[in-house]
Formats: C-alpha cells, sequence, structure tokens
C-alpha cells in the first residue's frame, strides 16, 4: 500500500478505480478487461467513509461510462492518422492500457496529488505523458504533443460535475481558441440528479458545481456529434443487479457527450 493523500473529488478517482477493479474479476459479460486497475487498488488505501456511496449502482454506471469511452476513444485512434488523448481529471486512468498503448499518443492530466500517485504505479513512455495541473490552468495547453487540431480528442471523464461552471465554460472556450477542429468527449448527470445527491457529495467534500441536458450545448460554443445514455445501456447488466427496467430510460440518465470544438 502507498502513502496516498486524496481528498475531496481528488479521492474520488480511488472510487472509479475500485469499480474498473472490480469489473475485471467478473467471471462473465465483462464490459471489458482491466489488470491494471487490479493491480493499481491493491495499492491505494480503503477511504471508509465512502463505502455508503458506493453502491452496486454507482459500480455498474461508472463502469458502463468508462466502457462507452473506451469505444470513442478506440472510434477515434481507429479514424485519425496521428491521435493524441488528452484524459482531462485522468489521474488513475487505465485507458492508454485498455485502449493501446501504442495506438496513440496518451496525456494524463491531472492536479499534482492525483499525479504524484500516478508516479508511484506507473511511468511515463513514449506514447505517455503526466502533466500535474488543473484543467482549467493555461499551462498544460502548450505541453501537449503536436498533432493537427482535428486529432486531439479530449476526455472529462467524471470530471465537469465538480468544476464550476464559468471554469468550466473558460475551459472549452481555450480547447476552442487553441483546438479547434479537435473533439470533446464528456458526461455530466442531471440536473434532477445533482437536486438529489447534491448533499451526498457535499458530506464527501466533492460538491456538484456543473451540470447540463443533452443537446444544450451551444451555449458553450460546442457541435454536438453523438449521444450516449448510460442507464440504456447493457440492459443485461442493470437486471444482474435488479435495477427496476422502467427507470432505465434516456431522461433519467446521465449521458456522455461527443462534441466537435468548432472554429
Amino acid at each position: 500500500m502507498i502513502h496516498a493523500r486524496l481528498n475531496g473529488v481528488s479521492r474520488t478517482l480511488a472510487m472509479t478505480l475500485r469499480a474498473r477493479a472490480s469489473e475485471h474479476m467478473r467471471d462473465d459479460n465483462r464490459l471489458f478487461e482491466d489488470p491494471w486497475s487490479h493491480e493499481w487498488y491493491q495499492w491505494i488505501p480503503p477511504y471508509p467513509d465512502y463505502n455508503a456511496w458506493y453502491t452496486p449502482s454507482f459500480e455498474l454506471a461508472s463502469n458502463i461510462r468508462t466502457a462507452v469511452f473506451d469505444e470513442i476513444a478506440d472510434t477515434f485512434i481507429n479514424d485519425h492518422d496521428n491521435p493524441v488523448i488528452v484524459e482531462l481529471g485522468g489521474g488513475l486512468s487505465s485507458r492508454p492500457y485498455r485502449v493501446g498503448i501504442d495506438r496513440a499518443e496518451w496525456v494524463i492530466l491531472d492536479l499534482p496529488p492525483a499525479i504524484n500517485i500516478r508516479y508511484k504505479i506507473d511511468a511515463q513512455s513514449d506514447t505517455l505523458l503526466f502533466i500535474a495541473e488543473s484543467a482549467t490552468a493555461d499551462g498544460w495547453l502548450k505541453r501537449l504533443p503536436s498533432t493537427d487540431n482535428a486529432d486531439y480528442l479530449f476526455i472529462a471523464e467524471g470530471v465537469l460535475m465538480f468544476i464550476e461552471k464559468r471554469d468550466v465554460q473558460d475551459m472549452i472556450d481555450k480547447l476552442r481558441v487553441h483546438f479547434n477542429g479537435g473533439t470533446f468527449a464528456f458526461d455530466t448527470p442531471r440536473s434532477s440528479y445533482v437536486e438529489r445527491e447534491k448533499e451526498n457529495f457535499d458530506k464527501l467534500k466533492a460538491p456538484i458545481q456543473f451540470s447540463i441536458d443533452e443537446h444544450d450545448f451551444k451555449g458553450y460554443g460546442l457541435q454536438e456529434q453523438q449521444i450516449d445514455y448510460i442507464l440504456t445501456a447493457y440492459p443485461e447488466r442493470w437486471a444482474d443487479i435488479n435495477v427496476d427496467s422502467s427507470k432505465l430510460t434516456q431522461q433519467n440518465s446521465g449521458f456522455i457527450a461527443t462534441t466537435l470544438l468548432p472554429k
């Protein structure tokens, strides 16, 4: 076990890591294989105050979200000659290994505490770069590997909900200026989820600060390409944990948006 000081939002990385490690240990109907997360999770100290929050529904939703982002990254790599995949807030992401570490150049960007842990369990390489900086800062924009703007894919998995609305807009504006023509994929909860879970996240010192409804991207200068809904994906897996199928609707679901950064 490593000495890991994670607090508030950064600590949620341990919960999604736990979810991926659990998925890897399934015997059947597995969404993905992830021996890296399984190994890394053994090094992370337990956070018992998160146990009440960590439910079967949370674990499955987290892993479906991961699987969808994997599909987005895989498709993007297949469609581009020199892809660069930038994971915003991706401190403990194992996506580069699941999708293919040699198929693209990968950048893991996160706050210093998360990247410090990353260095203890993983190493940079010719195709993997770690950057210890906030996604809302400016410095990292000039540190990315060079490629055509259209070959950049920015992924914000489980990140935007913890950033203030004005900072989300400012970050998107910067991406549009520096990487117009690139692709930005992100997820966000619905406002109904925020209202229902706000108090729980406040107790975890990871307050929800941003949400957006699908198809409402014009105000952020984004061009919609694709929407994926977490609750309507993999219905057989929701049935496995006895979720009422009547609740598995787009209207109830958080979603993952793939958007273009227009000029």
